[in-house]
């Protein structure tokens, strides 16, 4: 009886060896198989990151996401094996430089699954190169230790197939069934997935919603994929944005060294003609003289419309904002414009309506300097667009709360087509316009930009052959 009880318990004692050997060799294989299958898919984020391994913010995220992801302890080392990031706490391996034979072959661009029992005794890592661009700049490791489990589940697998050998089978059944619905589903998920964004869909989710682990893990691969998502298409918003920047940067020094360039071979021809005699008649000579004012004061105001608009845009200079009588302002303007148009004896007419008119006065809160630019620009292009003996009409009026002035010319009209850009720097509309007196093009774009850092707005109606009338709208004040 000793005899038999001493093999059972022998038998036993083997059985429990082996079982213990063959689930410790199957639970590392299992470990090293599922951190493989993890590899390429991680590679692929790291990829679409594409951001050195030295930058710690980005990649310490990315490494905590790899680790949620992995379920597995996360390490980041440079080029020369210099530990960066531990997500682990005891033992942390920060600061520290990993031996030479582990990351060798990572950093020539090799994925490695490998013991590490630098990380501890029964530890096993998958090593990514972490690739920049079409640089290697370190690594990523991700470590698991299987030792602990391996023993817990190979005691407790003992325990059930030597006191309940009969009903093994039966929970063998329900456990696989528990298994496959809540683990291996929503793993078969996490995986597609997975696979999903390791080919740039970053849209796919994961519907597991169990309150335990998977579920958090599901979560986590969810918010991953949508911060990465958003981070793709907020970079991909402001490379657009920056090539438009760019694309409009490069149009207006065009068009600035266009418009300088005008005045400047003008002014040097005929100051060369001077200067070897080509012009002798003391007529002739006036003539050319009066051209080169004409081109000088011309590429004076070009440089006075750039910095000015250059100081509207960065507001380096301060804005005195304070009630003022925008019927008085207008007015004032009328007065100014009106030596230009009576050189083209153009008659320059102000009404207003009933409203104005019964007040003698319109409030609005404002910088009178910027506005009266803003209005003698507008009547500036109203004579220069005008024929002569024409009119240019200004009006004042009261609408919806609103002031609106309005400046009418009787000039050849705006094209329908052309309205859009009429107000863009440098655009001038058909050369019937602009033949008649030669500008930069940015008159509209500073009265524009006045106005709408008033709160206000600017409207353009043309006829072709009949005219067009600017209309300012601005706020009065309360």
């Amino acid at each position: 009886m000793v005899t038999f009880v001493a093999i059972i318990l022998l038998v036993a004692v083997i059985m429990g060896v082996l079982q213990y050997r063959l689930l410790e060799g199957y639970f590392r294989q299992a470990v090293a198989a599922q951190l493989s299958a993890f590899g390429p898919r991680i590679q692929t984020l790291i990829e679409a990151v594409n951001v050195p391994a030295t930058d710690n913010i980005i990649v310490r995220q990315l490494a905590a996401a790899a680790a949620t992801i992995t379920q597995s302890r996360a390490v980041v080392t440079d080029a020369r094996g210099f530990v960066l990031i531990d997500t682990a706490d005891v033992p942390n391996l920060a600061g520290e430089v990993m031996p030479a034979n582990v990351l060798t072959r990572v950093l020539r661009g090799r994925i490695e699954v490998f013991d590490f029992p630098t990380a501890g005794p029964d530890a096993i890592a998958l090593a990514l190169p972490w690739v920049s661009g079409a640089r290697v700049t370190g690594s990523l490791l991700l470590i698991r230790s299987v030792r602990a489990a391996a023993r817990q589940i190979t005691a407790d697998t003992s325990g059930v197939v030597l006191k309940a050998a009969l009903l093994a089978s039966a929970v063998a059944a329900v456990v696989a069934y528990f298994l496959s619905s809540t683990i291996t589903g929503p793993l078969q998920k996490m995986a597609q997935a997975a696979q999903a964004i390791s080919r740039g869909s970053f849209k796919e989710k994961v519907d597991v919603k169990s309150a335990d682990e998977l579920g958090d893990l599901a979560q986590a691969m969810n918010s991953m994929s949508d911060e990465i998502s958003a981070l793709i298409d907020s970079l991909t918003q402001e490379k657009e944005k920056l090539r438009a920047l760019i694309e409009e940067r490069t149009n207006m020094m065009s068009d600035i060294s266009h418009d300088l360039r005008t005045p400047v071979t003008s002014i040097r021809g005929f100051v060369e003609a001077l200067r070897d005699g080509i012009i002798k008649d003391e007529a002739e000579r006036a003539h050319t003289l009066d051209i080169i004012h004409e081109e000088s004061e011309r590429l004076a105001r070009l440089v006075d419309d750039l910095f000015y608009m250059a100081r509207l845009e960065s507001e380096e200079s301060p804005v005195e904002m304070k009630e003022i009588d925008l019927l008085a302002l207008v007015r004032n303007t009328v007065e100014t414009i009106t030596p230009l148009a009576m050189e083209k004896d153009l008659s320059v007419r102000l009404s207003t309506d009933e409203a104005v008119a019964s007040l003698g006065q319109v409030k609005i809160v404002g910088s009178a300097d910027r506005l009266t630019r803003a209005i003698l620009n507008l009547l500036d292009n109203a004579v220069k667009y005008s024929p002569r003996g024409g009119q240019v009409k200004v009006n004042v009026k009261v609408e919806d709360g609103n002031a609106v002035v309005s400046v009418s010319d009787e000039g050849p009209g705006i094209p329908a087509d052309e309205i859009p850009r009429l107000f863009e720097r440098f655009y001038r509309a058909d050369k019937a316009r602009s033949r008649a007196r030669p500008g930069a093009g940015l008159g509209l774009s500073i009265a524009k930009l006045i106005v709408e850092q008033h709160g206000g707005s600017v409207r353009v109606d043309s006829v072709v052959g009949r005219g067009s009338t600017f209309s300012v709208s601005l706020p009065m004040a309360k």
